[in-house]
């Protein structure tokens, strides 16, 4: 798929590196809440039935029961349990998304690969009449985790909160990678990004280092950089390392995490495309590693880049279709050394890709 999509831009070989582990890979999911047409009766009426799990392939308004989650974890199935159990006995209503009335809507999970820990939140569109017994159903699968409960009165069927607030146990988790022979150490909140794969991101970390390593850039821009991951792979290979990102709690943890690993890091709080237009140092001088969301990068980024370009970029993507659009227009200024595949989503049709960029 990957060489069939680049090879209007690329014609070398495309390797795909495989993910570490195929089962239990992944450190966050979101689980649904769900009060769904069950049936429907002779006489024209609706059943309507609860579940809570996963959406059903292809349906918005229909989840199933899920029993287990083989490439989350070997505690989705006691935590679905346990939560469910306490959902049907709470008096608290499922969500309807037809009808866009009742109060569950989302479980999301967030689970430390290598250091087991964990972080639970739990989306409903008004306060929950107790919150003690869904404390206590949390912690029967997840002992000391951290619990929260998050606000989402809005009709958009997302796992994202109006308002969150701390229930119980530490207010995030910690997490540790190997990366390139170095241990770091992450910390990680209910709210900034993280790739969803620890084991199989920590090889792109790695590979991004080596980069790094044979650059010895004067400056490292880390952009759409999260929680400063990239940066903690790479800054002490520059000579000054700066992260950019617009969301003000992946900020917050990235600050911690350099803290953590006692690297000297600097962090902005801001939109990559409006860093771009006064970045402060000179691009002639940089390397820039980006890693946009699903959308890719904004096209005021691309020109800020095309206007004033570093002579070696690394574009880290989860959708190829706007990497081979954001390449086309790159490719005004620049030549691409190599693509690189990173298998983050085992047992699915996505890719994490890396592209290496020369001007």
């Amino acid at each position: 798929m990957l060489a069939e999509l680049f090879s209007p831009l690329w014609s070398g070989e495309i390797k795909v590196n495989p993910s570490p582990s195929t089962r239990n890979y992944r450190n966050k999911m979101e689980f649904s809440f769900m009060h769904q047409v069950a049936a429907k009766n002779e006489d024209g009426t609706l059943t309507f039935a609860n579940a809570f799990g996963m959406k059903q392939a292809g349906r918005w308004d229909k989840a199933l029961d899920l029993e287990e989650c083989g490439i989350f974890s070997e505690k989705a199935g006691p935590l679905l349990k346990s939560v469910r159990e306490w959902a049907h006995s709470s008096g608290e209503e499922f969500y309807d998304l037809r009808r866009h009335n009742g109060s569950l809507r989302h479980l999301l999970v967030r689970e430390g690969k290598n250091t087991g820990e964990a972080l639970v939140v739990l989306f409903s569109a008004k306060p929950l009449k107790d919150n003690a017994p869904f404390i206590k159903a949390v912690e029967a699968v997840y002992p000391d985790a951290g619990i929260f409960w998050a606000l989402n009165a809005g009709v958009s069927d997302v796992a994202a909160a109006a308002e969150l607030r701390h229930l119980q146990g530490p207010q995030f988790l910690r997490e540790t990678l190997n990366v390139g022979g170095k241990t770091i150490e992450a910390r990680i909140s209910p709210r900034s990004f993280f790739q969803t794969n620890t084991n199989a991101a920590a090889l792109i970390y790695s590979h991004a280092r080596a980069y790094a390593q044979k650059l010895q850039p004067k400056v490292l821009y880390d952009l759409y950089g999260g929680a400063g991951m990239f940066s903690l792979a790479c800054f002490d290979y520059a000579q000054k390392c700066i992260c950019v990102e617009c969301v003000p709690d992946s900020v917050s943890d990235g600050r911690a995490n350099a803290a953590l690993n006692h690297a000297d890091i600097e962090f902005h709080v801001s939109a990559t495309e409006d860093f771009l237009q006064y970045p402060p140092g000179d691009m002639a001088e940089a390397f820039c590693i980006a890693d946009p969301p699903r959308a890719g990068m904004h096209p005021k980024a691309v020109a800020a880049l095309l206007a004033s370009p570093p002579p070696k970029l690394l574009y880290v993507s989860c959708n190829p279709k706007s990497l081979e659009r954001d390449l086309k227009a790159l490719g005004q200024r620049y030549r691409i050394e190599y693509i690189e595949g990173f298998d983050l989503f085992p047992h699915t049709p996505h890719v994490e890709t890396v592209a290496a960029l020369t001007l």
